[in-house]
């Protein structure tokens, strides 16, 4: 069995070194995965960064924010208007359950940290461990769905 270190650098081989992160920060890394719909990771990250200079990426900038600037600043991908609505519902949870801050998750147990950020609009399981990984708060893998029959 190879070790990780060799999987990790055949990865590097076949698919080149991953782009960094768009952020550590919890909320930004929840923003970013609902910053557009149904694109790759290229126009997602200049959905992140619209939504960052048009608007900003604190709670009270994107509940003050008109629905014309959430809705341009998603525009990378599609149904952008119903991605507004989204970031609009996580700045109002962040706000409501967090006090506008989510760093209070890095102190939960792994389990308590997925759980409180599958709360927010199309953050699951793999996306919740996505975040925790990205966010260096868990060093754990995002799980996959079981096909049916494997």
């Amino acid at each position: 069995m190879l070790p990780l270190s060799r999987i990790v650098e055949r990865l590097a081989e076949v698919y080149g070194e991953p782009a960094p992160s768009p952020s550590t920060t919890l909320l930004d890394l929840v923003l970013f995965e609902n910053a557009a719909y149904l694109v790759d990771d290229e126009r997602r990250s200049r959905a992140f960064r619209n939504l960052q200079m048009q608007v900003g990426v604190r709670p009270d900038q994107i509940l003050a924010a008109s629905e014309e600037a959430l809705v341009a600043a998603a525009g990378q991908g599609i149904l952008a208007r119903n991605q507004a609505t989204k970031l609009r519902e996580i700045a109002r949870r962040a706000i409501d359950e967090f006090d506008g801050n989510l760093e209070s998750i890095r102190s939960l147990p792994v389990a308590q940290a997925k759980k409180a950020l599958m709360r927010f609009p199309s953050i699951g399981k793999p996306g919740a461990e996505k975040i925790l990984l990205f966010g260096r708060i868990h060093a754990v893998l995002g799980s996959t769905r079981r096909v049916c029959g494997s």
